[in-house]
């Protein structure tokens, strides 16, 4: 069984604000390459932040790293074809 902090039980209609608020604290763009991050130390919410991401149409990936996981990229190929 995984351990560390679990997703929190956020209704559907607030999940895009939380995953902002989110964003605010741990998140990050890299203008030059083109993609935002989401970097977090629990493997168990970093996977469930990523499916919450998948679920709204993003493309994700997930890396993991020795002292934190760094759970979603989101390139710029898969925002313009979300926002298109």
């Amino acid at each position: 069984m995984k351990t560390g902090v679990h997703f929190l039980k956020v209704p559907k209609e607030y999940m895009s604000h939380f995953i902002r608020g989110y964003f605010d604290g741990d998140g990050y763009i890299n203008y030059h390459r083109y993609f935002i991050s989401f970097v977090g130390g629990s493997e168990v919410f970093m996977v469930s932040l990523r499916n919450e991401i998948n679920n709204l149409g993003f493309e994700t990936n997930f890396t993991m790293h020795d002292t934190y996981y760094r759970g979603i990229k989101v390139h710029k190929n898969a925002i313009r074809q979300r926002l298109a």
